[in-house]
Formats: structure tokens, C-alpha cells, sequence
């Protein structure tokens, strides 16, 4: 988080990366005369590229927003902590977009993200309709104060270990393959391995909630989510702790079936508009298939994949980012569920909005 420097005649300054500051002058009269504690922070600006632009000059001296400590040191005291950095200064490429400092063997510099990390969270789409919707989206989501997708990259997974049971597992399996021979009962959806629409697709789902027919053809099941819902984020988050449960409902219900090379690999994908997803292994992993791990990354730049055996459970707030890897042979089985602050979905489809859900329903949506 930040790094010391030896300085003559100060010993050891102490500064953290929010102290470097955009501006760059050629000596000590010129920095007493400009710098300022409050600086450091309105200076940086996560749209400036990382660029040969960024790197301070030859001899340059890089201005400091002193903070705690560092305040309390006069400016005099700092001119002769920048002067001494001069040198150093020369040598230190400084990436604004990420803060990272590298070039210094004195530095603590954080380590660059794993190449997994940034595979499964890569940045801001570069399609500009897809990023217009993201920005969109997450606009909606404040409005409608659910969890900030910045916030909820610091929640965990948590996992529910042989939350079905192989009976349990079983019969809804069974249940599940005897009502698809039912024509227009389910909605259902074939998709290619980037996720879009395609028959015959190597990603199968069946939109179990269609029309009600969760709750009233697995009943038993549809309790048990429910009250687990509300166990886990007691213990975990409370994001349902002062929402009215009268209008909370499952957004939707989907049985999910991978083959390869299936996979869920969108970057910064999340579960917009929900406040937390389920997901249940129905698959037995490393003996009815191969890959499709599911994986979250975090903020100290790891790479999470929890160990999700069949029957286990694992809840996560729906913003938070996640995603499957490819499967590589065989098929993953699993169940999703989402709870939203909407009402109860009766498409053939997951709805992205909630006119859409009471469309589905027959009734009006509210006016804006």
C-alpha cells in the first residue's frame, strides 16, 4: 500500500501511493510554492491513460500530498525530501490507471493481478452500445438501492456443503427431464460458448419458474431456497434485513446444463438488478465432467474457486462478479436461482426488468 524512501538528514519518509501527484516541477521554490495536502486526491483521474505522457521527466521532481505524518513536516522539511528523490524519480513509472509503481527496489509496490484474474475480470466492454447498457444498468441499481457493484466486490462466496442430498438431487433431475417432454410447460434456451443465442447451443436452460410451475410442481425444494436465502445473508451481509419480504421473489429459476466448451466467461459479469444468486451443484465434478469451475475475483487481485462438490450450495451477492470456466468434457448440471425486490417472474425467460416480470403477469407496470 505504499512504500518508504531514505532521504538525507530525514531518515525514512513513509508514502502512500494516493501521494503521488499529477504535476511535475523543476525545482524546490517551485514546488513550496504549489503544493497542497488536499491535492493528491483530486489530482488523479481514473480516465488518463497509461502513457510514456505519465512518466515524470528527466530530473523532474514529482509533487506530495503529505497525509497523517507527512502533514505535520513543514514545506521546507518536504523540498529537501523532493530534491533528494530527484533521482529516483527519473527511474519510476507511474501507471495512473491502476497505481502501480514499479522500477525502485525500495518500493512495496502491489503485485499485478494473476493472468486468471484478468481473464474472468476484464475491463470495461469496448463495444460502445454494451458499455452504454452497462452504464445503464448500474445507474438503475443505484437508483434502486441495491448493493454498489464497487461494494460488492468485497463480499465472499459462502458455501453450504451437501445442501441437496443425492436423493434430493435425483429427484428433481428426474422430475425436471419428465415435465421438458411437456411442450410449452418451460421456457428454454440454447446458447453458443460467448454466452449468445444459438440451436444447438453447448449451454441448455430450462426457465423453471415459467408460469409458476416452480413452486407448484417442487414445492418442497422452493421453501427450502427460500428460507436459505434468508439464513445465509443473516449470517453474512443483511442485505434483506429491512426489506419488506412481501416484495421479494425469486427472479427466476433456471436448470443449466453445460457441455463443451460451455462456459459463462463474460468479463465483470454480475447478476444486475438482484440482490443475491444461488447456485447448486447437481453434477458430480471430475466424473460427469471436466472444467467448468466456477470463479470470482477478488480485490486483492486473487483469482477465488471455491470447492463446490455435488449437492453443494454457494450464495453471493448479485453483484458481485463471477463466472464459469469452459467445460472441457462431460456436462455441468446446475441450479440457479435469483432473489430480486420485484415480482415473482411467470416469463419464459429472465426478465432484466420488472415491467417485464408484471407484463408476464398481466398486469401494468407502475408509472414512472
Amino acid at each position: 500500500k505504499g512504500f518508504d524512501i531514505p532521504t538525507p538528514g530525514l531518515g525514512v519518509v513513509s508514502l502512500s501511493f494516493a501521494s503521488f501527484m499529477s504535476a511535475l516541477v523543476p525545482s524546490e521554490a517551485a514546488f513550496a510554492t504549489a503544493w497542497s495536502p488536499t491535492q493528491g486526491e483530486s489530482a488523479w483521474s481514473p480516465s488518463q491513460p497509461c502513457s510514456p505522457a505519465a512518466l515524470p521527466p528527466p530530473g523532474g521532481v514529482a509533487l506530495l500530498a503529505a497525509r497523517g505524518e507527512e502533514r505535520r513536516l513543514g514545506v521546507q522539511s518536504l523540498g529537501v525530501a523532493a530534491a533528494s528523490l530527484a533521482t529516483i524519480c527519473g527511474s519510476i513509472r507511474v501507471c495512473r490507471r491502476r497505481r502501480l509503481v514499479e522500477g525502485h527496489t525500495s518500493m512495496r509496490a502491489r503485485r499485478p493481478p494473476p493472468a486468471s484474474v484478468l481473464e474472468f475480470a476484464s475491463g470495461a466492454s469496448s463495444n460502445p452500445r454494451a458499455a452504454a447498457a452497462r452504464a445503464a444498468e448500474e445507474a438503475l441499481c443505484r437508483q434502486s438501492g441495491l448493493m454498489a457493484v464497487e461494494a460488492a466486490q468485497g463480499t465472499r462466496v459462502v458455501t453450504l456443503k451437501n445442501f441437496l442430498s443425492e436423493a434430493e438431487i435425483e429427484a428433481l433431475r428426474s422430475r425436471v427431464l419428465e415435465l421438458q417432454a411437456q411442450p410449452l410447460l418451460f421456457g428454454r434456451e440454447d446458447r453458443n460458448s460467448r454466452g449468445e443465442p444459438e440451436v444447438p447451443g453447448c449451454w441448455h436452460i430450462t426457465y423453471l419458474h415459467t408460469n409458476g410451475a416452480f413452486k407448484q410442481h417442487f414445492g418442497e425444494l422452493y421453501d427450502k431456497l427460500w428460507r436459505a436465502f434468508f439464513d445465509v445473508d443473516s449470517a453474512h451481509w443483511r442485505i434483506l434485513a429491512n426489506r419488506d419480504q412481501s416484495q421479494l421473489n425469486f427472479r427466476t429459476v433456471e436448470f443449466q446444463e453445460y457441455s463443451a466448451p460451455g462456459g459463462l466467461t463474460a468479463g465483470r459479469h454480475y447478476d444486475a438488478g438482484s440482490l443475491i444468486t444461488l447456485d447448486i451443484m447437481l453434477a458430480d465434478p471430475g466424473k460427469d465432467f471436466e472444467g467448468g469451475a466456477f470463479a470470482t475475483p477478488e480485490l486483492d487481485g486473487s483469482s477465488s474457486t471455491p470447492e463446490f462438490g455435488k449437492g453443494d450450495a454457494l450464495f453471493f451477492v448479485s453483484h458481485k462478479f463471477h463466472n464459469v470456466r469452459p467445460v472441457t468434457a462431460g456436462t455441468r448440471n446446475v441450479l440457479v436461482a435469483e432473489l430480486w425486490a420485484g415480482p415473482s417472474s411467470l416469463c419464459e425467460h429472465r426478465c432484466e426488468a420488472q415491467d417485464c416480470a408484471l407484463r408476464g403477469r398481466g398486469l401494468a407496470a407502475a408509472p414512472a
